[in-house]
């Protein structure tokens, strides 16, 4: 999220007047990182390269909430075990 910051910094932030990135720079800086081929990059309009990005992050963001929830959901089954029917019965009971 912080290349989003520099493409297009708040204009009250007094800290991006001093540090603000040309936006050409910082997408060519994230087509470095997400190692997207040079011939695309001089074929692409900017704009398109722009989406390009932002889809990429978009679908890297999904996947990792998606890895996120997996991890989660194994830790809470973590004490879950199997039990057999009459075992079942004697816990709902309470014997």
């Amino acid at each position: 999220m912080a290349i989003y910051k520099r493409l297009d910094p708040a204009p009250t932030d007094p800290a991006a007047e001093n540090l603000t990135v040309p936006r050409y720079i910082a997408i060519a800086q994230k087509c470095v990182e997400l190692k997207i081929p040079d011939v695309f990059i001089a074929r692409s309009h900017f704009n398109d390269l722009y989406v390009l990005i932002m889809s990429i992050d978009i679908a890297n963001l999904k996947h990792a909430i998606r890895q996120i929830r997996k991890m989660r959901s194994k830790q809470r089954n973590q004490n879950v075990r199997d039990v057999s029917a009459a075992d079942a019965v004697k816990i709902l009971k309470g014997g």
